[in-house]
């Protein structure tokens, strides 16, 4: 029982950590992603699995655009340069960030997307969206690949 308290607590406390080591300059960077399970929940779809040819093809095509194209760029201060497929255009984004303990807060106008993040290293940032107050079933991983 004490072995169970002691796991419970050491879990908590490492979760807090991350929570308070979590600072805005941190992020600092620009930051490519290199898996999304998003990703890997296509890919397993029974609709990719049924694909033939030219259609498991452009469904490629879509990933790895995406994969290719997605980037965060935090700068100083609060500002946000990414990347974004509208309509399968890669389209360049303006936004502010602000952290609040270990959620993301990315302000466009007055549109607010967020996501826990849920590991960051000096090379590796790991984010789960929240949508309608709820951790998406996704991680999106991304390496840094500029400071």
């Amino acid at each position: 029982m004490r072995k169970l308290i002691l796991f419970g607590l050491l879990i908590f406390m490492g979760k807090m950590t991350l929570a308070q080591r979590i600072e805005p300059a941190k992020l600092k960077g620009e930051w490519k992603l290199v898996q999304a399970d998003m990703v890997d929940q296509v890919r397993s779809s029974l609709a990719y699995r049924q694909a033939m040819g030219e259609q498991r093809e452009a469904m490629e095509y879509k990933i790895k655009r995406l994969l290719e194209n997605t980037f965060y760029h935090f700068q100083d201060g609060d500002s946000l340069h990414y990347t974004d497929l509208k309509e399968g255009a890669i389209v360049q984004q303006h936004a502010n960030f602000t952290l609040d303990q270990d959620t993301l807060l990315i302000k466009k106008s007055s549109k607010i997307k967020k996501a826990k993040i849920v590991e960051l290293t000096a090379a590796r940032l790991v984010i789960v969206p929240i949508v309608e107050g709820k951790e998406t079933m996704g991680k999106m991983v991304f390496e840094k690949v500029r400071p």
